[in-house]
């Protein structure tokens, strides 16, 4: 087995392992903060998107003027 698919489980599975002990009440960590490695990536991929979007239309409005 490749030395990245090995690292790759062993996060998967200290994920699964922390959500467990969440639900069971051993740790009191936030669920904000026990979230964060999924919503802060995925936040951050939304506003790149979101700047790149209205990028393109704010040149195809400049391309449509450049045009006329």
């Amino acid at each position: 087995m490749s030395e990245d698919k090995l690292v790759d489980i062993f996060i998967v599975v200290a994920i699964i392992v922390t959500i467990v002990l969440k639900i069971t009440n051993v740790i009191t960590i936030p669920w904000l903060w026990l979230l964060a490695p999924i919503w802060i990536p995925l936040g951050i991929g939304c506003i790149l998107a979101s700047i790149l979007c209205l990028y393109f239309v704010f040149a195809l409005f400049r391309n449509k003027k450049e045009i006329n």
